[in-house]
């Protein structure tokens, strides 16, 4: 009886260490789900700061190229003005060709008509092809020079948001600022002491883009959105004016006491007009700003790796795979991410284009701007819930093989976050 006593007495001590150990096990799954839930946190969290500064970075690019023009700008408009006041002399005066006491005005027509190889027979005639022929001399000078101005904020306008897109891809690419877990996948590759540069040189070797159809428990991706690259600043357009200056009149007269031609002083008459190009304006109302984001598929934990039950069909017996080619887990796996924000600057104008003739405005260069900000919830009285669209109008998304699969059209109120 006391043996039957004693086994009968054991068997509850073997159940309850069964139920602690299996009690034990559940509790390390949950505090491990929590500890990978947690991670996932901070990981989200860190993406979305690193995604904020970048787009900041990006838009102080675009203010810094904004204020430039707006200099450029400066320069084109007094030049303009300058070579508008060039032009406004008699150039026949100047040289002598016109006046009583002017030696050469009793020879003016014979003597432009050589320069010139022209045959005018008048004095109004050959000194206004003599005007001419130095105010077109003037208008190329200008002309000239302000076409390579021109250039230069052209260069901006176009490859303002490349210089960007470098400086968001080594934000979004600085071992300091990459996802934890992808910083331990990159140290098992490279090494810990990696660099940026060894980071940017994976990624444009497409290291961190693994294709999707691949089903590897070491793959990840981390791929930064990179639309923007290419989008100019604002669309520009040249601003047309015209030059205005006087028209004079040159008499054809006589000395009366040898009876010798020569050409009387100009009298002003109605003005004349040359067509001119001065500033780069911007076209059309597309708000300035740059998106950006980071798209990113985290690699598999350990703790994922330890909890390696999948679901499989129930007919095959094999695995079953989601939309983004990894087999479906019993226990939640790591969540792809994506994150966005967009930034423009601030506190200052665009140049704005006058009328034609110049009497009404001349236009403006438009005021400096002081930085830039995140495009927010600040921005819905601000903007009006106007399109915030890139400069084609829209963010094309593809698939796999770069064939479009949707596009989307951007508001304030899609950037909150």
């Amino acid at each position: 009886m006391i043996r039957r006593s004693k086994i009968f007495e054991a068997q509850p001590k073997g159940q309850l260490a069964i139920g602690l150990a299996i009690a034990f096990a559940g509790v390390l799954a949950i505090f491990g789900l929590v500890f990978q839930s947690s991670l996932d946190v901070r990981q989200k969290i860190k993406l979305q700061q690193t995604t904020d500064y970048a787009a900041l970075l990006a838009a102080n690019v675009q203010t810094i190229n904004l204020n430039r023009i707006r200099e450029v700008n400066e320069k084109i408009e007094v030049m303009w003005k300058t070579t508008n006041t060039a032009l406004a002399p008699s150039f026949c005066l100047m040289a002598g060709f016109s006046g009583f006491t002017a030696p050469r005005s009793r020879a003016a027509i014979a003597t432009i008509n050589t320069m010139l190889g022209k045959a005018y027979t008048t004095c109004d005639q050959a000194c206004d092809g003599y005007d001419e022929h130095r105010r077109k001399q003037i208008m190329r000078s200008y002309q000239t020079i302000r076409s390579e101005l021109a250039s230069n904020i052209l260069s901006s306008v176009t490859g303002a948001n490349n210089i960007a897109y470098s400086r968001v891809l080594d934000t979004f690419l600085a071992p300091s600022n990459l996802p934890h877990s992808l910083h331990l996948a990159l140290e098992k590759k490279m090494g810990s002491n990696f660099r940026l540069e060894d980071v940017r040189r994976a990624y444009l070797q497409g290291e961190l883009r693994m294709q999707s159809s691949s089903v590897d428990s070491d793959r990840y991706e981390y791929n930064v959105l990179n639309q923007y690259q290419r989008d100019p600043l604002f669309i520009p357009e040249n601003e047309k004016r015209m030059f205005r200056y006087p028209n004079y009149y040159y008499a054809d007269s006589y000395d009366p006491s040898t009876l010798t031609p020569y050409c009387e002083l100009p009298t002003p008459q109605g003005p004349k007009v040359s067509s001119s190009e001065v500033k780069v304006v911007k076209k059309g109302d597309y708000t300035t700003h740059y998106l950006t984001g980071v798209e990113y598929l985290p690699p598999v934990s350990a703790f994922e790796n330890k909890l390696n039950i999948f679901v499989r069909d129930p007919e095959t017996g094999e695995e079953i795979s989601g939309q983004s080619g990894r087999s479906i887990a019993l226990f939640r796996r790591s969540m792809p991410m994506e994150t966005r924000a967009a930034a423009k600057p601030f506190g200052g104008t665009f140049p704005e284009k006058g009328d034609l003739s110049g009497l009404i405005s001349k236009g403006t260069v438009g005021e400096e701007f002081q930085g830039a900000k995140l495009i927010g919830i600040a921005d819905r009285a601000e903007i009006g819930g106007q399109r915030m669209s890139r400069a084609d109008n829209q963010l094309v998304y593809r698939d796999l093989q770069g064939n479009v699969i949707g596009t989307i059209d951007y508001v304030a109120e899609d950037f909150l976050h």
